[in-house]
Order: C-alpha cells, then sequence, then structure tokens
C-alpha cells in the first residue's frame, strides 16, 4: 500500500501552508470583503491518486483558543466527518469506518477509510450551513487547530475492474450549464460525456473545456424536450434559473431567492427528443442521465422514449411546488420512473436557506432495480455499481 506522505497542501482559505514543512496552525481569519465575518481556515490537495478508496490518518490537537470543529471534505466541499476539541468524532455515510484515537499531550489521531468521489481533499473549520454538523466559530483571527501530520494511501481506484478497457460510461447530462462536474469528471477517459445547453457560448466554453480531459464528448447547444422543433428559452437573473418554463412570480415572491427567477428576456432555442437524435446518429443510448433544467425534467425523460430501458442510473432536480409555469413536480416524475423500472434511492434538499427552510427543491437519485432488466444492458450492473458509487445512491440490492 502507497502511502502519500509527501502530499503537498496548500492553503485555500487564508495564508498557505505546507504541511510537512513542520506542524502547521489553522485558524479563523478575517476576510476583507466580510470584515465582520470569521471565516474558515482551509488547507487542500489536489492529485489523481486521492481519487477513489483511500486511508486517511490525521494527527493533530486542538489549540487552547479553539472552539471550531476539524472537518474533512472530499470533493465539492462534501463533508466525510468532524473533529471536535473534546475528542468527539462526527461521522457521515461517506465513511465506511472511522475512529480517533487519544495519543498523548491533548494529541489525536483520526483514521478513516472513505471513497473520495473527485480528486480532491479539503481539511479545516466546518462550513455554519451544513446541518448534518454543528460547531461554533471564534471571533477574530484565533488559532483553531494544530496539525502534525496527514498520511493518505489509496486503497483502490473508483472504477479499477469494474469495467473492461474498452468499455466507457455513457453519461448525457442536460442542462450542463458550468460544465462537467467534478464527481463525474474522476471517471476520466472511462466516461464519454453527451452535454446538452441550449446557450450557445456557454456550450462553446463547455466544449473547449473537455477537448484535453474528454475528446470522445458531444455538446449540443440545443435544448432537450419531448418534441422536435423550436421553444422560448427564458432568461433569468441567474443564468442558472434559465428555463423552457416561465418562471412563476406568484409562488416565487414569498422567497429571498426570488430575485434570482426574474426574467431578463426570451430567446429562440432549437429543441429535439433524444430518442430523435439517437435515431439520427447523432448521439448514443444513454448509460446514466442527469438533468438539471429548471421545470423541465418530465418533458426531457419522456423524450428519451424506449432509450430508458439501456439507462441504470437518473440525477435529476425535482421541485415539490411549482416553480415554473406548467411544470411537473416530484410525484410525476416518480410515477414515470417508476413505470420504467427504477427506484428512488435518496433526495438532497437544495438551498435550503433560500427557500426559507421549506422542502422545495432538491436532487433525486434514482436506479434501476430489476437485475433481469439490467442483464440485458452491456456491463449493466457494473455500470449500476458505478453510477451509484458516484452518486452515493446506494440501495440494499447493490
Amino acid at each position: 500500500m502507497q502511502e502519500l506522505i509527501g502530499l503537498e497542501w496548500s492553503g485555500l482559505r487564508g495564508p498557505v501552508h505546507r504541511l510537512f514543512d513542520g506542524e502547521v496552525e489553522l485558524s479563523t481569519w478575517t476576510n476583507p470583503a466580510s470584515p465582520r465575518k470569521a471565516q474558515r481556515q482551509i488547507i487542500a490537495a489536489s492529485s489523481i491518486d486521492v481519487g477513489g478508496r483511500i486511508s486517511l490518518t490525521l494527527c493533530c490537537k486542538a489549540a487552547a483558543s479553539g472552539k471550531a470543529g476539524l472537518a474533512l471534505l472530499q470533493t465539492g466541499d462534501d463533508p466525510v466527518l468532524i473533529l471536535h476539541p473534546d475528542g468527539r468524532l462526527q461521522v457521515t455515510d461517506r465513511a465506511e469506518s472511522a475512529e480517533v484515537e487519544q495519543i498523548g499531550d491533548g494529541w489525536m489521531k483520526v483514521s478513516v477509510i472513505f471513497t473520495n468521489l473527485g480528486r480532491s481533499l479539503q481539511i479545516g473549520s466546518m462550513m455554519p450551513y451544513r446541518r448534518v454538523f454543528t460547531c461554533t466559530f471564534a471571533a477574530g483571527d484565533q488559532v483553531q487547530w494544530i496539525l502534525k501530520s496527514i498520511i493518505v494511501a489509496p486503497l483502490s481506484p473508483l472504477i479499477e475492474d469494474m469495467l473492461p478497457e474498452e468499455e466507457s460510461l455513457i453519461f448525457v447530462d442536460v442542462g450542463a450549464f458550468g460544465g462537467l462536474g467534478p464527481k463525474w469528471a474522476v471517471l476520466g477517459a472511462n466516461l464519454v460525456p453527451v452535454m446538452f445547453e441550449p446557450q450557445a457560448d456557454e456550450a462553446a466554453r463547455i466544449q473547449q473545456a473537455l477537448r484535453s480531459t474528454n475528446p470522445n464528448a458531444i455538446v449540443h447547444p440545443i435544448g432537450l424536450s419531448d418534441h422536435d422543433g423550436s421553444a422560448t428559452l427564458f432568461l433569468t437573473a441567474a443564468p442558472s434559473c434559465c428555463s423552457l418554463h416561465r418562471p412563476k412570480s406568484e409562488t416565487l415572491a414569498r422567497f429571498p431567492i426570488a430575485e434570482k427567477f426574474v426574467v431578463t428576456g426570451e430567446i429562440e432555442v432549437e429543441v429535439a427528443r433524444y430518442d430523435t437524435l439517437h435515431a439520427q446518429g447523432l448521439v448514443p443510448a444513454p448509460d446514466v442521465i442527469k438533468i438539471d433544467c429548471q421545470g423541465q425534467e418530465y418533458d426531457i425523460l419522456s423524450g428519451f422514449g424506449a432509450l430508458l430501458a439501456n439507462v441504470v442510473a437518473i440525477e435529476l432536480e425535482v421541485h415539490l411546488i411549482e416553480l415554473y409555469a406548467g411544470e411537473k413536480l416530484l410525484s410525476d416524475i416518480c410515477t414515470l420512473l417508476e413505470e420504467n423500472g427504477f427506484s428512488l434511492l435518496k433526495l438532497v434538499p437544495n438551498h435550503p436557506i433560500g427557500w426559507n427552510k421549506e422542502l422545495v427543491e432538491m436532487n433525486a437519485f434514482f436506479l434501476r432495480r430489476d437485475d433481469a432488466a439490467l442483464k440485458l444492458i452491456r456491463n449493466g450492473a457494473a455500470k449500476r455499481r458505478i453510477a451509484a458509487n458516484v452518486m452515493d445512491a446506494w440501495g440494499s440490492f447493490l
């Protein structure tokens, strides 16, 4: 087992540090842009070797002035665990195993095994809005933790031996604004992204970004729907809120996040059914589908038609109330996917503060449940396991 003792850690917030030149202090610090708010200080490391199933051992102790918890986060600010100054350890379901040992003079050794779904790790004070953890921030620039050593040992790559070398996972990303997400990017050459983004400038940027990492990527500057032709794209104050459905202002008015949905313009865009594009030889049959299209999810799923039979996993954003005029809600989508052989595995709320802590917008994760149907899909079982790993949507049948 290779130990990455020399892995370079640098400051992501606050001053830059090198861990192995001696002990490192992590403090709260004052950001000049927000002088009244103590910021978290984080060190981070990026390497292809920290992706997949890894073991991490951390030697640390709480400073005398420390009040904040020390958190380990994987790619995307996703928490694995938090260590409190009193030695109490809180662990999320990301961790396979975790323990803390008191080793004298206030020093603690934390050992954890988990699957990192990206190529970076972060250690630092925990973000206050993550309700899964609770910790208190000290005011001002006060030392919170002292780190002596971090040892990271890779155990197995994320998809080692899961797919034949010549096989790829076809990942269809509809509403690809912002590009390929880091949790999918970690699959590297094993992933063939098929991206749809109706805003031409953004589609061109995505194509350029994927040119070196995923040369087989397919990017279409069109929208997907349940019909072929054209549709009106409603542009909004926040580009991520644009939709083929008009935002429903009377519903949104009660939420602090409403200003992001203000319509700033309208443009006509080309739309197509996915199964039409497949019949024309423009796109491959999908293995995994991810949709984030602001109320258009049901229409897009319908446009896959019989090709849904080839899909092993689906990740999409769903709404519990009508934020866009005429959109289908979570219950409608669950019915459609239930009829096509999928089970709902997990729901994750989005932006609880922006929605007044109401359950309004969620990410939903579905997996194909029928093993008989899975056998009809080339390497179907392996593809489902890979998708479940990446989405962290484990079910009892896996």
